[in-house]
């Protein structure tokens, strides 16, 4: 059993969610007042309590040590300290200040990110869902794919490794445009199944469909192609829309047209 308290704030959710994870990922969460003096049961787990783990406040800095971080503190959740370090970052602003992003981001955040950011969509989730069970799922889901998201960055770096260099364009089998453009990429080709695409870095203002298109119409390869109008993305066949037939241009002969276009230019950073 793990216990929480009722009401459960960002600190309470990710530090039974992660509990729970290094338990075996089946155990019953129970939530009881945040002024239960228990005891714990042998074997049992409360977080954000004061009979179990509980952050404290440092008198000389005001600065919480949340549940979560004690937790990650533990030998078992070495795994997840690193891969977790940002949501820990988080989750330490709102217990220290309750305004999270102003307080990593700075004053003046727009509205649209501080209504939106991960507290704010905790108190929407409650709010929607009422019971602190269900609450405390929904946020397992968000903890779980968050989790997830920094694999795939991590498998990304792995694919980036791995790419060829055209010039300024990096050639790469799935995706891993991110970790690219952070190398010095301008374009990033890729291919995953079926699906060929084109990004360019963000930075950048050629267009990709003035590039690709009139070389695709030209050699009669046009058909099953998308172009965003605002020039960033080309592809054929895509996670939303996937290409029912293999692409009928070599990835390798679109990254060697964009450099044409764009010139070898001087030596690109490829940290």
């Amino acid at each position: 059993m793990i216990y929480t308290h009722v009401h459960p704030d960002l600190d309470a959710l990710a530090s039974a969610w992660l509990a729970r994870r290094l338990r075996g990922g089946r155990e019953e969460v129970r939530f009881v007042s945040a002024g239960w003096e228990g005891p714990v049961p042998e074997g049992d787990l409360a977080v954000d309590i004061a009979c179990g783990l509980k952050g404290r406040a440092d008198p000389a800095t005001g600065r919480v040590s949340s549940a979560l971080r004690l937790l990650l503190e533990r030998p078992e959740a070495e795994p997840y300290r690193e891969p977790l370090g940002a949501l820990l970052d988080l989750v330490e602003a709102q217990d220290t200040t309750g305004h999270a992003v102003e307080t990593l981001a700075g004053p003046g955040v727009p509205e649209a990110v501080r209504a939106h950011c991960l507290p704010a969509l905790v108190e929407a989730a409650r709010r929607s869902l009422g019971e602190d069970l269900l609450l405390f799922e929904w946020a397992s889901v968000v903890f779980e794919g968050l989790l997830r998201l920094r694999r795939e960055r991590e498998e990304e770096r792995a694919r980036a490794a791995r790419a060829r260099w055209f010039g300024p364009v990096a050639l790469a089998e799935g995706r891993a445009a991110a970790e690219l453009f952070a190398r010095g990429a301008r374009a990033v080709v890729y291919h995953e199944g079926r699906n060929v695409g084109v990004l360019r870095a963000k930075d950048e203002t050629f267009h990709l469909g003035a590039i690709l298109e009139p070389w695709l119409r030209a050699r009669g390869l046009r058909e099953g192609w998308f172009f965003h109008p605002a020039g960033f993305l080309a592809c054929h066949g895509s996670r939303k829309s996937p290409a029912d037939r293999p692409c009928p241009v070599d990835p390798e002969e679109i990254a060697r047209r964009i450099q044409e276009f764009l010139g070898t230019g001087p030596e690109h950073s490829r940290k």
